[in-house]
C-alpha cells in the first residue's frame, strides 16, 4: 500500500503575540495555506517486505523508515514523532519518503505541514482507528502549527481531503492533484494552537519570498520576551487582503521587530523585496516573507 501527499506551507497573515502559558505564549493568527507555490513531497508505503535502506536517513526504528533530505536528528523529527506520538504496533514495515523543499526556520511550518500528514496518512493505512479530535489532541503536544494544518488538511471531515493526498501502487511523487478544491484555506488561530476556526475569503495569489537566513524560533520568542513589544490590536474579522493593504509588516506580526534585531540581514532583504514587488509581509517567527 502506498500513499502519495503533498504538504503544503502556512504563512501568517496576522501574528499578535499574548502572554505566556505554561512554557508557550498565547497567540491570535490568521494563518493561510499556500497551495501554489513550494510544497514538500511526501509518499508513505506500507509493505510486507524490508525496503532497501541505502539512502535511508533514519532507519530500524520500531519498523519505521524515513527517508528525506533532513537536517536533523530522529529525535527532533517530527514525522518520526507523529509516529511515535499514535503508539504503533505493527509488523509490517513502514517508509516514508520526503523532498523537502519548505526550508527550515523558515516561518512556513513546513515540518508542521509533514507531522500533520504523517498522523493523518499513518491512521488511515494503518487503521488505527483515532477521531480527527483524537488526531488533534495529539498534534497540540507536538507543535502548535499542527492543528491548522490538521483542520485545512480534513476540511472538517473524517480523512484526509482528496486534494491532498491519493492511493497508489507506484512511488512516482510527480502525481497531478485532480481532487476538489479545499472549500476554505484560511482560518484564524489563537491559545496555543489548539483553536482553529476556519475562515471563508476569496483566494489569494500570495508569492512566498525564501532566503537563507535560518530564524530560530526559540530565539525570536526569547527576544520578543526581552524586548516587551508592544502589539497593536487587530481585527480577524476582516479579509487578509483588507489586512495586508491597511496595515504594516511591523504591525500585523509581532515577531518581526524580535526577528530583525536577531537576524540584521532580514531588514536588508525586506527592502530589497519592497524595491522589486511593493508591500512585503513577515511568516511566523521567520524567515520568509510573503508580498501580494
Amino acid at each position: 500500500m502506498i500513499a502519495l501527499a503533498r504538504s503544503y506551507p502556512k504563512i501568517n497573515i496576522a501574528l499578535k503575540i499574548g502572554k505566556k502559558c505554561g512554557a508557550k505564549h498565547l497567540l491570535e493568527s490568521r494563518f493561510h495555506l499556500c497551495i501554489n507555490g513550494i510544497y514538500d513531497s511526501m509518499a508513505f508505503s506500507l509493505s510486507n517486505k524490508k525496503p532497501d535502506i541505502n539512502h535511508c536517513r533514519f532507519q530500524n526504528i520500531n519498523n519505521f523508515y524515513l527517508f528525506g533530505n533532513f537536517d536533523c536528528d530522529i529525535e527532533c523529527n517530527l514525522i518520526y514523532k507523529a509516529y511515535k506520538a499514535l503508539n504503533v504496533r505493527t509488523n509490517k514495515y513502514i517508509s516514508v519518503y520526503v523532498d523537502k523543499r519548505i526550508k527550515a526556520g523558515a516561518g512556513l511550518g513546513g515540518g508542521s505541514s509533514n507531522a500533520a500528514i504523517a498522523l493523518l496518512l499513518f491512521n488511515d493505512m494503518l487503521g488505527l482507528g483515532y477521531s480527527i479530535c483524537d488526531i488533534a489532541k495529539i498534534a497540540q503536544n507536538l507543535g502548535s502549527d499542527i492543528c491548522f494544518f490538521i483542520m485545512l488538511y480534513t476540511q472538517n471531515k473524517n480523512k484526509i481531503h482528496r486534494y491532498f493526498s491519493y492511493y497508489t501502487d507506484s512511488l512516482d511523487m510527480n502525481f497531478i492533484c485532480d481532487g476538489d478544491m479545499p472549500e476554505f484555506l484560511s482560518a484564524n488561530v489563537s491559545g496555543v494552537g489548539e483553536i482553529v476556526e476556519p475562515f471563508f475569503e476569496d483566494s489569494m495569489d500570495i508569492r512566498i519570498h525564501t532566503n537563507d537566513i535560518f530564524c530560530s524560533t526559540s530565539k525570536v520568542y526569547d527576544e520578543f520576551d526581552r524586548l516587551n513589544v508592544a502589539t497593536e490590536i487587530i481585527d480577524l474579522k476582516t479579509d487578509s487582503k483588507t489586512l495586508m493593504l491597511n496595515h504594516s509588516m511591523e504591525s500585523l506580526n509581532d515577531l518581526y521587530l524580535p526577528a530583525k534585531t536577531l537576524y540584521k540581514r532580514l531588514h536588508d532583504t525586506a527592502l530589497e523585496l519592497e524595491r522589486e514587488y511593493g508591500h512585503v509581509y513577515f511568516s511566523g517567527s521567520g524567515s520568509s516573507f510573503f508580498s501580494l
